[in-house]
């Protein structure tokens, strides 16, 4: 997400009264167009995430803790993919073996798989034992790679997760959220071999009884224009789950809809909502001044640029305004790239986002001379 929110050292300064507020109200409008309704969706819970800034679009129940079935393999994915290289050899052990429960590609003991192999199969199939054998790969055993994936899961951000296994066949202690699943789903993204795996509908898996044709179980991919993931969930208490995602025009979006009798009609509702009723804007560029404020009563003036760029996602009529806050402690000299404020932007009134300023140049302390020019012409009232 472009900026950082306001430094702990701005907040405690602002609450003790040392900030002065230099506010410049910059009209930003966006292009005036309807808003889009929020969609009618029947799933328990469900959540959008504008991919690029992590945004929540839309959500209900986010954080409610549900199964989250065959979802779960997104973790699974991630880790395989920090920890193992593509080609890298896997020999399936007696446990993904004897692992028979719902979909599997049919592992063999012995049997010596590529780690890009599994992942199809894992991805695509929703094979359980794939996922078996390549947590027993990463960690050495089922058990240290749940460990790790609870791990990773609080790492991201996640506090509605606890896994009991890599692949969601259910147990009632395994659990995620809307919100979570959206979080793993974004950091999978990151990973060109999950991207490629994820939006193919068709792969060609040679395994041990011979050659398979697989059909990526997401008909998402087969039904939404710009549809390119992720992954589909069914047992019995989760009912239908799928994470799904689409990009066009440069963005994508992340829907989660767990618990959905209509999974893919609602999965859509919320892409629309979102493609129609958003747009992505800059709201500020590296080193884009936002304005000046003087530092002494000799005329020393400091400028203040944006530390980094700020990108949100934006209902695309929202009216949009930066509030400039200069530290009213600053005095000469000052060194480029020094932090001095901070703006924050507001969309019809709601803080949407801030950065740090920094001074666009170095400010030096005025020279004795100067001092003395300035406070004469400020006698003469020029």
């Amino acid at each position: 997400m472009g900026g950082r929110e306001v430094t702990a050292w701005g907040v405690r300064a602002f609450a003790a009264g040392a900030w002065a507020l230099v506010s410049c109200m910059v009209s930003a409008t966006a292009r005036p167009s309807e808003a889009a309704p929020a969609p009618r969706i029947e799933a328990a819970a469900y959540l959008l995430m504008e991919e690029a800034t992590g945004q929540v679009l839309a959500a209900h129940n986010p954080h409610l803790a549900l199964p989250p079935a065959s979802t779960t393999k997104i973790m699974t994915a991630i880790l395989v993919l920090e920890s193992l290289a593509p080609d890298a050899e896997v020999v399936v052990g007696v446990r993904a073996s004897v692992e028979r429960s719902g979909a599997t590609i049919g592992l063999e003991v012995g049997e010596r798989r590529r780690v890009a192999e599994l992942l199809h199969a894992m991805l695509m199939k929703s094979a359980n034992d794939a996922a078996v054998a390549l947590a027993e790969a990463v960690a050495g055993s089922v058990e240290a790679f749940v460990a790790r994936m609870n791990l990773r899961a609080r790492q991201l951000g996640a506090r509605a997760t606890h896994f009991v296994n890599p692949h969601g066949l259910h147990d009632p202690a395994h659990r995620s959220s809307a919100y979570d699943l959206a979080l793993f789903a974004r950091e999978a993204m990151r990973h060109e071999l999950f991207v490629r795996i994820v939006r193919s509908e068709v792969y060609e898996y040679v395994g041990s009884a011979g050659a398979q044709r697989i059909v990526n179980s997401n008909r998402l991919l087969r039904q939404y224009a710009g549809a390119d993931g992720v992954k589909t969930g069914w047992v019995g208490p989760s009912g239908p789950c799928l994470v799904g995602s689409a990009s066009r025009e440069g963005r994508r979006l992340i829907a989660v809809v767990l618990n959905a009798p209509h999974m893919y009609r609602d999965t859509a509702r919320l892409l629309d909502h979102g493609f129609g009723g958003f747009a992505l804007r800059r709201l500020a560029s590296r080193g884009q001044v936002f304005g000046e404020h003087r530092v002494d009563r000799f005329g020393s003036v400091v400028r203040g640029a944006a530390a980094s760029d700020v990108v949100r996602s934006i209902h695309r009529d929202a009216q949009v305004r930066t509030h400039v806050v200069f530290r009213a402690d600053l005095r000469a000299p000052i060194d480029a790239g020094q932090t001095v404020g901070y703006v924050e932007f507001l969309a019809d009134g709601r803080r949407i986002g801030s950065v740090d300023l920094v001074a666009a140049e170095t400010l030096g302390r005025p020279s004795v001379f100067v001092m003395m020019w300035r406070w004469l012409l400020g006698l003469l009232g020029r």
